[in-house]
């Protein structure tokens, strides 16, 4: 019974509009997926390298914000663009102590390091939307100091960056029944989520 009930809430064909890699899996993921996410992209127009410079992106709904306010802290994670995980920070707007668990509140701030050569962009991924996602143990603890996203900070000036984050990208999931229902090419000896993993990691895929 327990089998069938987690294979009626995971085992499902994971479709996406594009076929940009979903990366997968991710730190303390419990066994389950990530269901959304969004790129922020990090341009650097100065002629210095960005090695790890802290950048920020406010939480909100206005353009180029990160759209993360109510999202569980726990699930949140990050990726560049080569799909290899990050080190970040949500900073409680009012404290500016890092926000581990709990819902994540509208101007909050999202504290990413760029890794950025000179007069280019980077794009990361941020993830969120895992229920069963724990709370990472290590964090990003660089602030931003100096002119960083409009911002007027007093301590060392850092190269002036734009920071933007873009719209929700979400999986779209559909049951496929219990595991003795499943078509054959779904089948193997990996366990549930490997069965799946093909299919996440390839874009759409209909049997």
């Amino acid at each position: 019974m327990k089998k069938n009930i987690a294979a009626l809430f995971l085992a499902a064909l994971f479709c996406r509009a594009d076929c940009t890699e979903w990366d997968h899996p991710l730190w303390l993921g419990r066994g389950d997926v990530w269901r959304a996410r969004f790129p922020v992209v990090i341009s650097n127009p100065s002629d210095k390298p960005l090695a790890g410079a802290p950048v920020t992106v406010i939480v909100g709904g206005g353009p180029g914000q990160a759209p993360l306010a109510g999202a569980r802290a726990e699930a949140v994670r990050v990726t560049d663009a080569r799909g290899v995980q990050l080190l970040y920070a949500l900073r409680d707007p009012a404290s500016r102590e890092i926000i581990t668990a709990g819902a994540v509140p509208d101007g909050a701030e999202l504290v990413l390091p760029a890794v950025c050569a000179p007069a280019t962009s980077v794009t990361y991924r941020v993830y969120f939307d895992n229920p069963g996602a724990w709370a990472l143990a290590d964090f990003f603890t660089e602030t931003p100091a100096g002119d960083i996203n409009g911002g007027f900070e007093t301590g060392k000036r850092l190269p002036v960056t734009e920071t933007r984050a873009g719209a929700v990208e979400r999986l779209r999931l559909r049951d496929v029944g219990v595991e003795a229902d499943w078509p054959a090419h779904m089948l193997g000896n990996a366990g549930l989520l490997g069965r799946l993993l093909p299919f996440t990691r390839t874009g759409k895929r209909e049997w």
